[in-house]
Protein backbone atom coordinates (compact mmCIF):
# COMPACT_ATOMS: atom_id res chain seq x y z
CA UNK A 1 0.00 0.00 0.00
CA UNK A 2 1.37 3.25 -0.83
CA UNK A 3 -0.63 6.91 0.06
CA UNK A 4 0.52 8.51 -3.11
CA UNK A 5 0.83 7.67 -6.89
CA UNK A 6 3.65 5.21 -7.57
CA UNK A 7 6.86 5.82 -8.44
CA UNK A 8 7.05 8.77 -6.83
CA UNK A 9 10.33 10.78 -6.33
CA UNK A 10 11.94 10.78 -3.09
CA UNK A 11 15.11 12.48 -1.91
CA UNK A 12 16.25 9.75 -0.01
CA UNK A 13 17.41 6.46 -1.19
CA UNK A 14 19.36 7.10 -4.36
CA UNK A 15 22.29 5.71 -2.98
CA UNK A 16 23.55 2.54 -2.18
CA UNK A 17 26.28 1.02 -0.47
CA UNK A 18 28.25 -2.57 -0.96
CA UNK A 19 26.33 -3.71 2.04
CA UNK A 20 23.00 -3.41 0.80
CA UNK A 21 24.12 -4.30 -2.90
CA UNK A 22 25.01 -7.64 -1.41
CA UNK A 23 21.76 -8.02 0.39
CA UNK A 24 19.69 -7.62 -2.77
CA UNK A 25 21.67 -10.04 -4.65
CA UNK A 26 21.49 -12.50 -1.96
CA UNK A 27 17.82 -12.13 -1.92
CA UNK A 28 17.62 -13.05 -5.57
CA UNK A 29 16.31 -9.27 -6.41
CA UNK A 30 18.59 -8.42 -8.20
CA UNK A 31 21.97 -9.43 -10.48
CA UNK A 32 24.99 -7.59 -10.88
CA UNK A 33 24.63 -7.67 -14.47
CA UNK A 34 21.28 -6.51 -15.21
CA UNK A 35 21.25 -3.75 -12.32
CA UNK A 36 24.93 -2.39 -13.72
CA UNK A 37 24.07 -2.25 -17.19
CA UNK A 38 20.72 -0.15 -16.51
CA UNK A 39 21.04 3.67 -17.82
CA UNK A 40 19.69 4.66 -14.48
CA UNK A 41 22.46 2.64 -12.16
CA UNK A 42 25.76 4.57 -11.78
CA UNK A 43 28.86 2.86 -10.03
CA UNK A 44 30.80 4.64 -6.92
CA UNK A 45 33.65 3.52 -5.29
CA UNK A 46 32.94 6.05 -1.91
CA UNK A 47 30.54 8.86 -0.99
CA UNK A 48 31.18 12.57 0.63
CA UNK A 49 28.39 13.74 3.07
CA UNK A 50 28.63 17.20 3.32
CA UNK A 51 27.17 19.60 6.23
CA UNK A 52 28.12 23.01 6.79
CA UNK A 53 31.64 23.61 7.07
CA UNK A 54 32.01 19.79 7.99
CA UNK A 55 32.49 16.33 5.25
CA UNK A 56 32.84 13.03 5.88
CA UNK A 57 34.06 10.28 3.73
CA UNK A 58 33.53 6.75 2.79
CA UNK A 59 35.49 4.84 0.67
CA UNK A 60 34.73 1.22 -0.75
CA UNK A 61 37.55 -0.65 -0.63
CA UNK A 62 37.65 -3.34 -3.32
CA UNK A 63 34.58 -3.21 -3.96
CA UNK A 64 31.59 -0.43 -4.95
CA UNK A 65 28.20 1.14 -4.28
CA UNK A 66 25.93 2.44 -6.51
CA UNK A 67 24.05 5.66 -7.12
CA UNK A 68 20.93 5.47 -9.06
CA UNK A 69 17.04 6.99 -9.91
CA UNK A 70 15.53 6.19 -6.67
CA UNK A 71 12.27 5.62 -9.12
CA UNK A 72 14.33 3.11 -10.97
CA UNK A 73 14.69 0.96 -7.54
CA UNK A 74 10.96 1.37 -6.44
CA UNK A 75 10.24 -0.24 -10.22
CA UNK A 76 12.90 -3.04 -9.61
CA UNK A 77 11.37 -3.58 -5.80
CA UNK A 78 7.65 -3.57 -6.93
CA UNK A 79 8.53 -6.11 -10.00
CA UNK A 80 10.27 -8.16 -8.24
CA UNK A 81 7.67 -7.96 -5.07
CA UNK A 82 4.85 -9.16 -7.75
CA UNK A 83 6.80 -12.14 -9.10
CA UNK A 84 6.23 -12.93 -5.64
CA UNK A 85 2.78 -12.75 -5.15
CA UNK A 86 2.38 -9.63 -2.85
CA UNK A 87 -0.42 -7.36 -4.35
CA UNK A 88 0.30 -3.71 -4.22
CA UNK A 89 -2.48 -1.21 -4.10
CA UNK A 90 -1.13 2.77 -4.60
CA UNK A 91 -3.03 6.09 -3.68
CA UNK A 92 -4.59 4.50 -0.35
CA UNK A 93 -4.29 5.44 3.65
CA UNK A 94 -3.45 2.67 6.53
CA UNK A 95 -5.97 3.48 9.03
CA UNK A 96 -5.84 0.59 11.22
CA UNK A 97 -4.01 -2.82 12.02
CA UNK A 98 -7.09 -5.78 12.13
CA UNK A 99 -6.60 -8.17 14.87
CA UNK A 100 -7.13 -11.63 15.23
CA UNK A 101 -6.38 -13.20 18.49
CA UNK A 102 -3.88 -10.38 19.20
CA UNK A 103 -1.92 -10.96 15.70
CA UNK A 104 -1.88 -8.76 13.09
CA UNK A 105 -4.29 -10.17 9.88
CA UNK A 106 -4.36 -6.95 7.66
CA UNK A 107 -5.25 -3.13 7.59
CA UNK A 108 -8.13 -1.16 7.19
CA UNK A 109 -7.65 1.56 4.60
CA UNK A 110 -9.56 4.11 2.24
CA UNK A 111 -8.70 4.40 -1.17
CA UNK A 112 -7.96 8.95 -1.35
CA UNK A 113 -9.20 9.15 -4.66
CA UNK A 114 -12.80 8.78 -3.42
CA UNK A 115 -13.82 11.32 -1.81
CA UNK A 116 -16.17 8.95 0.76
CA UNK A 117 -13.27 7.33 2.21
CA UNK A 118 -15.45 4.60 2.91
CA UNK A 119 -13.13 2.25 4.84
CA UNK A 120 -11.97 -1.24 3.07
CA UNK A 121 -10.22 -3.94 4.49
CA UNK A 122 -7.32 -5.78 3.29
CA UNK A 123 -6.05 -9.34 4.69
CA UNK A 124 -2.53 -10.40 4.91
CA UNK A 125 -0.50 -13.00 5.99
CA UNK A 126 2.88 -10.47 6.34
CA UNK A 127 2.31 -6.51 7.20
CA UNK A 128 5.57 -4.29 6.33
CA UNK A 129 4.88 -0.68 7.81
CA UNK A 130 7.73 1.56 6.01
CA UNK A 131 5.93 4.79 6.88
CA UNK A 132 8.99 6.24 8.38
CA UNK A 133 10.06 6.52 12.30
CA UNK A 134 7.80 10.18 12.69
CA UNK A 135 5.09 9.00 10.75
CA UNK A 136 1.64 9.15 12.40
CA UNK A 137 1.10 5.84 12.15
CA UNK A 138 4.16 4.40 13.31
CA UNK A 139 3.86 6.62 16.28
CA UNK A 140 -0.22 5.02 16.71
CA UNK A 141 1.51 1.54 16.90
CA UNK A 142 4.50 2.53 19.36
CA UNK A 143 1.76 1.99 21.92
CA UNK A 144 0.64 -1.19 20.85
CA UNK A 145 2.25 -3.94 22.94
CA UNK A 146 1.14 -7.84 22.37
CA UNK A 147 1.56 -10.49 24.65
CA UNK A 148 4.42 -11.97 21.53
CA UNK A 149 5.85 -10.07 18.90
CA UNK A 150 8.59 -11.13 16.35
CA UNK A 151 9.17 -8.16 14.43
CA UNK A 152 9.28 -4.93 16.19
CA UNK A 153 10.87 -1.76 14.54
CA UNK A 154 12.23 1.83 15.95
CA UNK A 155 8.34 1.93 17.85
CA UNK A 156 6.03 -0.06 16.29
CA UNK A 157 5.44 -3.66 17.41
CA UNK A 158 3.66 -6.41 15.48
CA UNK A 159 3.69 -10.05 15.39
CA UNK A 160 2.67 -12.03 12.42
CA UNK A 161 0.60 -14.95 12.11
CA UNK A 162 1.41 -17.41 9.47
CA UNK A 163 -0.70 -20.88 9.45
CA UNK A 164 -1.29 -20.55 12.87
CA UNK A 165 1.54 -20.78 13.84
CA UNK A 166 3.64 -17.76 15.55
CA UNK A 167 7.01 -17.02 12.87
Amino acid sequence: MEKSSFPGEKPCGGGLTPKTLKYLYDLNIISYADFLSNENVKKIKGIKLFYKDKSLALNFIDTFGVCLKRSYLDNVLLQKARENGVKYLSNVYATDIILKDDFACGVKYFDSRNSSHDLKELKAKIIVIASGYTSKFAKYLSGMHYKNYCIRTTNAVLKIQNNNKEN
